[in-house]
């Protein structure tokens, strides 16, 4: 479909230019629409994997802190037992 227009490109005539509009196929459109989508669903993903490992990670260095302070401490040798199983696990 020719569109008027003011820009120096397309075809002259009539002392304006005529440009041509190409509208994307509906199946192009569907597609674009299905990876937007997919991308979408990605990052969200993504987001809630981050929050999930920072989440798992934070109690687990609170884990690996005290069992370090407790390696310094007197500790019998039930509790030394139990510091090694933990400090293998």
């Amino acid at each position: 479909m020719p569109v008027f227009c003011e820009q120096k490109v397309g075809w002259r005539g009539c002392g304006k230019d005529i440009c041509f509009l190409q509208l994307a196929s509906h199946e192009f459109q569907q597609a674009l629409f299905v990876q937007r989508l997919s991308e979408k669903t990605a990052m969200k993903r993504s987001r809630v994997l981050s929050y999930v490992a920072k989440e798992i990670w934070n109690p687990l260095s609170g884990i690996i802190f005290s069992q370090k302070m407790m390696e310094g401490t007197h500790a019998d040798d039930e509790e030394k037992s139990l510091l090694h199983t933990s400090l293998n696990c």
